[in-house]
């Protein structure tokens, strides 16, 4: 095999003789070499099985904008605190990412439902989407009744993959689908609260997007017994599979905190809806 190697390498690695073998200078430094990357080897491979065990290294978390600003931020510096061997890339978007071509690690997503894809999705809460307009807006056109009535107001539409141009309206009791029409289209609830509290026209955005506007008196609920079929909180990841610690620990650090966030967000609200 040596031969075979020195051969190959077309160089003399040992010197033998009747008695021992030595190494040429040659061999030395080949040999110092191969130590050095079997030592790199071993390092990686130690990082790699420790990355399994301790969250260390760079997570990247991708969300919906709105929904991420109000529950998933504040969890951040959480995460750094308790993993300080952890690096946090912070990435919103408004649709469903390709998470395994983008790198991502967990994708955060509201949705009525997903499609059935290869991502692992987990449910982690419910939000709700209610209508709400600016008091000078319904003084100006009036306060619709019924949900039918809502064809003949300007609706400020969310556009992204959780919603639509076509509002699904429940009572409870039974269901409508309506589709609406206005002057203003945004792929984020904050755009059609900040356009609704002007009087821009009647908004159908998740709760938690309206209850500082609520609290101010900006703006308030419309069709008060009505709202929008409920929405799942999704997190996403590409694999099952050797998930790292430092995704183990986000995915804890969620199911942790979300749920108990969402709820006390929707008691908030129907604290100030309540007698609408």
């Amino acid at each position: 095999m040596m031969t075979e190697l020195e051969l190959r390498l077309e160089t003399k690695l040992i010197q033998r003789n009747s008695r021992n073998l030595t190494l040429t200078s040659a061999g030395e430094n080949y040999l110092l070499k191969c130590r050095e990357v079997l030592d790199l080897v071993a390092q990686a491979e130690g990082e790699a099985a420790g990355s399994a065990e301790q969250p260390i290294g760079n997570l990247r978390i991708i969300c919906l904008s709105g929904f991420g600003w109000r529950y998933v931020v504040p969890l951040i510096p959480e995460y750094l605190k308790r993993y300080p061997n952890a690096q946090v890339e912070y990435l919103t978007h408004q649709r469903i990412p390709d998470l395994l071509g983008e790198g991502i690690d967990v994708g955060m997503f509201v949705a009525r439902e997903l499609r059935s894809s290869s991502l692992i999705a987990k449910r982690v809460g419910t939000i709700h989407a209610h209508m709400c307009a600016s008091p000078d807006y319904l003084k100006r056109h009036g306060e619709p009744v019924r949900p039918e009535d809502l064809v003949h107001h300007r609706c400020l539409r969310l556009m992204n993959a959780a919603f639509s141009q076509q509002w699904d309206l429940t009572d409870g009791r039974s269901s409508v689908t309506l589709r609406t029409e206005g002057p203003l289209l945004a792929d984020t609830p904050n755009a059609l609260v900040i356009a609704a509290t002007q009087g821009a026209g009647i908004a159908l955005v998740p709760s938690y997007a309206i209850i500082d506007a609520l609290k101010d008196k900006t703006i308030v609920k419309v069709l008060p017994n009505w709202q929008a079929e409920h929405f799942g909180v999704f997190t996403l990841m590409p694999s099952r599979q050797f998930i790292a610690a430092k995704t183990r620990a986000w995915l804890d650090l969620i199911q942790e905190k979300l749920p108990d966030a969402l709820e006390r967000d929707e008691r908030l609200f129907k604290s100030l809806t309540d007698g609408s």
